[in-house]
């Protein structure tokens, strides 16, 4: 029987105890380097975790948050959960749309139209760089297995590499969703104006989308919408997927709602589908208990159990 991955309650204290913050665990190796540079000359940067192993190895990508416009690579106690599980975990540079968060290399915002594909683009090309490296320390030490982690916006690019491609390109082996708005032009999210999240603020589906999909926030095209949407890549051969949201997220419950019927319409069956109760969002719940987990697991815990899973498939 394969050996599930387990952080145990005195791991976690003694490595918060032994290790400065977001240092990797012993025997994890972390290296930066570009993994990619696009048409327009901006240089893709991925923190890489080794793990202790010797390989070869499967690779998890880790997609950050932040409404499409903002954030950094991580989060990188994600990435290095995936190493101590025995992936490489890798947590991934993507072009910004807001100007004050572009990357170092990035000339200018994707605010352009069309930007979107961009991203998408830059996460296609992410899975590609993992799955046929080009240079060490990957070269010649992965499988060509490749798992995706999104939370929040990163869990819209995560089912888009789900669901296009095929597995011998950018299509990801598995991914693990985390609070991922699916399906923007969703009227429901779109005119949502329950109070969400742990602070009962409006959700910022309506913003988020329609600034990504470039059209009016008040007035928003559905087409653009629609076309930015990656459940409607979603047909029966999507990879399998494992989505995870809280009953008071403030991306909207209902987005997961929507991809699990999605799934269902087009007859893919190799998903999970978790609707915790709670508010947290994305990676804020990555530490917590997953609920239902019989046994107790946390978050971190049953993600990589369903990498481990879909690898021994």
């Amino acid at each position: 029987m394969k050996n599930k991955f387990l952080l145990t309650l005195l791991g976690l204290v003694c490595g918060a105890m032994a290790l400065p913050a977001e240092q990797p665990p012993k025997g994890i190796k972390e290296v930066t380097q570009d993994f990619a540079v696009m048409p327009d000359g901006t240089h893709l940067k991925w923190d890489l975790f080794l793990p202790a192993t010797k390989g070869p190895w499967n690779v998890v990508l880790v997609i950050h948050a932040g409404g499409f416009r903002t954030g950094v690579r991580g989060p990188k106690n994600v990435a290095m959960d995936m190493a101590t599980a025995g992936f490489v975990g890798a947590a991934i540079d993507y072009r910004l749309d807001a100007s004050s968060n572009l990357l170092k290399t990035q000339p200018s915002p994707v605010y352009a139209s069309p930007a979107n594909p961009n991203q998408e683009q830059d996460i296609e090309a992410a899975v590609m760089a993992a799955r046929f490296p080009t240079s060490s320390p990957l070269q010649g030490k992965v499988t060509g297995w490749v798992g995706v982690i999104g939370g929040s916006s990163g869990g819209g690019h995560a089912l888009w590499v789900a669901a296009t491609g095929t597995l011998s390109d950018w299509r990801a082996n598995a991914a693990a969703l985390l609070s991922g708005p699916y399906e923007f032009d969703d009227e429901a999210s779109l005119d949502s104006t329950q109070l969400l999240g742990c602070d009962m603020e409006l959700s910022s589906f309506r913003s988020d989308q329609t600034k990504y999909c470039h059209t009016s926030e008040t007035n928003p095209s559905l087409t653009k919408l629609h076309n930015g949407s990656a459940i409607y890549q979603v047909q029966s051969d999507v990879s399998p997927i494992d989505m995870i949201a809280t009953t008071l997220d403030p991306i909207t419950p209902n987005q997961i709602d929507d991809l699990r019927d999605r799934e269902d319409s087009v007859g893919a069956t190799n998903y999970i589908y978790n609707k915790m109760d709670g508010c947290l969002h994305a990676y804020n719940y990555w530490d917590e208990p997953y609920v239902g987990a019989n046994p107790p697991e946390t978050v971190a815990q049953q993600v990589a159990n369903f990498f481990l899973d879909q690898v021994g498939q």
